[in-house]
């Protein structure tokens, strides 16, 4: 049984601050959950690749509720980072130059937050919170090289 779309965004938003690789020299203890703009697009690439991933993901994502209606999903999705955000008093900040939207963590924030679950959950977010920052199948200069990747359907 997956968790709630509450836990989802939360544990996802964490995660992508704990990956983050911009460094904030006046405080370092601050992170930055930078979420693509395509973050809707890499999430899909990643449960329709048949590799094994959409078991391990399973306990983070209803995939029956995701392919079901997968725009619903994306929606109720967007909705919670956006409650998530406010509930932690958070601003977003929006990127247009390097395409995402940042959240702003402390690192005792984000340890706060993975405290609240259980640790293997938050191991399989790591590996989901890293496909999402590192999927391949999205970056527009790959599909100029590759243009067979703009059918993308894997499985």
């Amino acid at each position: 049984m997956a968790i709630m779309m509450y836990h989802f965004a939360k544990l996802l938003l964490a995660k992508l601050a704990e990956h983050s690789h911009a460094i904030n020299f006046s405080d370092l203890s601050e992170k930055d959950a930078a979420i693509p703009f395509n973050y809707r697009e890499r999430i899909e690439s990643i449960l329709r690749t048949n590799n094994g991933w959409r078991e391990e993901f399973s306990v983070l994502i209803d995939l029956e509720d995701y392919f079901e209606d997968r725009d619903n999903w994306e929606e109720r999705l967007a909705q919670e980072l956006l409650y998530v955000t406010k509930e932690l008093g958070k601003e977003m900040i929006v990127d247009f130059v390097h395409g995402y939207v940042s959240v702003i963590f402390k690192v005792d924030e984000i340890k706060q937050i993975y405290q609240e679950y259980n640790p293997q959950l938050v191991k399989i977010m790591d590996h989901f919170a890293n496909l999402v920052l590192t999927n391949m199948l999205f970056r527009r200069y790959l599909k100029r090289g590759f243009p067979e990747l703009s059918n993308w359907n894997i499985d």
